[in-house]
């Protein structure tokens, strides 16, 4: 499958398409994102929203529609890949930081949201090279 996590049709296709296959969805693994580096007077509105729609917007949309299936389901693991940027704060990473803190609280919401249904979202370390 060849999918476009900016496009949130894809993102809902993605998962009609896992259910076609294989009857029901376990776990969602979100780790889509993107960014720009430079100063924040720099932005342009293209890479701010690039930064958001890759970090933010797909995941939440991702999360959605597997959460539907998971919903239903009972049951079901979300796990969103973390890093630093949800706490601590670079030089020249301004919007990439606030994208990563966004996607940070959307798993604590969710969680809280859909725990006592069966379907747990966790924020995990995402690992790298050398992990």
């Amino acid at each position: 499958m060849i999918v476009d996590v900016n496009k949130v049709e894809d993102c809902r296709s993605l998962v009609d398409q896992t259910v076609a296959a294989f009857g029901r969805i376990d776990i969602l693994v979100n780790n889509a994102s993107w960014t720009g580096t430079g100063d924040a007077v720099d932005v342009t509105e293209e890479e701010y929203d690039k930064t958001f729609d890759a970090t933010v917007k797909s995941v939440f949309f991702a999360s959605q529609a597997a959460g539907r299936v998971m919903l239903t389901q009972g049951a079901g693991r979300h796990h969103q890949h973390r890093v630093q940027f949800r706490r601590i704060a670079f030089k020249k990473r301004a919007i990439y930081a606030a994208a990563k803190a966004a996607v940070h609280h959307m798993a604590k919401a969710l969680s809280l949201e859909w725990a006592s249904q069966g379907v747990l979202v966790k924020h995990r370390r995402a690992l790298h090279h050398g992990d």
